[in-house]
C-alpha cells in the first residue's frame, strides 16, 4: 500500500516536471516571459526572446508579432528607426498575410515621416497602405498623415524650382 502511494506521488511529480518543462518551448510561454521583461525595461532580454519566438515558431502565430514588438522597442524604446523599419519591412516580406503586416505598413510610413523625415519613402508606404488595406481601421490616420505630407511636397517642389533656376 504505502509503495504504491509513493509511486504514484512519484509518477505525479514526474508529469508535472515533464509538463512545465515542455511549457518553456511554447511560444505563449516565451511571449508572456518577453512581456515581463519588456515591463521591467529589460529591452535585451525582450529582444533575445523575440528572436527565439521568430527562430523556433516561424510558422505560428506569434512570429510576426514577434517581429513587430522588436521593431517597436527599436522604434519606441531604443529609438533607432532605422532598425525599426528593418523589421517592420521584414513583415510585410516574410508575413505579408499577418495582421500585423497592415500595422508594419502603417509604422513604415510614419517613422519615415515623422522620425526620418523622409517625406517620398512615407508617401510610398502610405499609398500602398491604401493600396493594399482600403477597408482598413488606419485608413483616416493614412489619410490625415498624407495631407500633413501635402505642404512640405509643395514647399520642396518651390526649393527644386529655385535651385533649377538658379543653374
Amino acid at each position: 500500500m504505502k509503495g504504491e502511494y509513493f509511486m504514484k506521488q512519484i509518477l505525479y511529480y514526474l508529469v508535472l516536471f515533464i509538463l512545465f518543462s515542455c511549457s518553456g518551448d511554447q511560444p505563449q510561454f516565451l511571449w508572456e516571459k518577453m512581456i515581463k521583461h519588456r515591463q521591467a525595461n529589460e529591452l535585451s532580454e525582450s529582444i533575445a526572446i523575440l528572436h527565439e519566438i521568430i527562430k523556433e515558431f516561424s510558422n505560428s502565430e506569434y512570429a510576426p508579432k514577434a517581429t513587430f514588438q522588436i521593431g517597436d522597442i527599436y522604434l519606441n524604446e531604443i529609438k533607432d528607426y532605422d532598425f525599426a523599419i528593418k523589421y517592420f519591412k521584414n513583415i510585410l516580406n516574410e508575413y505579408p498575410n499577418s495582421s500585423e503586416s497592415e500595422k508594419a505598413n502603417f509604422m513604415i510610413g510614419y517613422v519615415y515621416s515623422n522620425n526620418l523625415q523622409s517625406y517620398t519613402e512615407a508617401q510610398e508606404y502610405y499609398l500602398l497602405f491604401l493600396e493594399k488595406y482600403p477597408n482598413s481601421q488606419l485608413i483616416p490616420s493614412v489619410n490625415y498623415e498624407l495631407e500633413i505630407l501635402e505642404p512640405k511636397f509643395i514647399k520642396i517642389d518651390s526649393l527644386n524650382a529655385i535651385i533649377r533656376k538658379d543653374k
